[in-house]
């Protein structure tokens, strides 16, 4: 003969599981925020970074005799 469960042990089971998924879906949304803002941090120092040493590039841009450029980039 089967033991049944309990309708309320079942109710609060299924309480804890929603709850413990909710937990987790709260945690993952902080973590992807972190995240997220590291990589904009990120991309904005690069593009700082580029910006700033474009004036560099092309002062100091490289030329053979005939007055092509060198420098594959551009």
């Amino acid at each position: 003969m089967k033991k049944a469960i309990n309708q309320s042990t079942m109710t609060w089971f299924m309480s804890g599981v929603s709850l413990a998924a909710l937990a987790f879906m709260i945690f993952s949304l902080f973590c992807y925020s972190n995240v997220n803002h590291q990589i904009d941090a990120a991309n904005s120092a690069r593009f700082e970074l580029t910006y700033n040493a474009e004036p560099f590039h092309e002062r100091f841009r490289i030329s053979d005799k005939r007055g092509a450029r060198l420098c594959r980039y551009r």
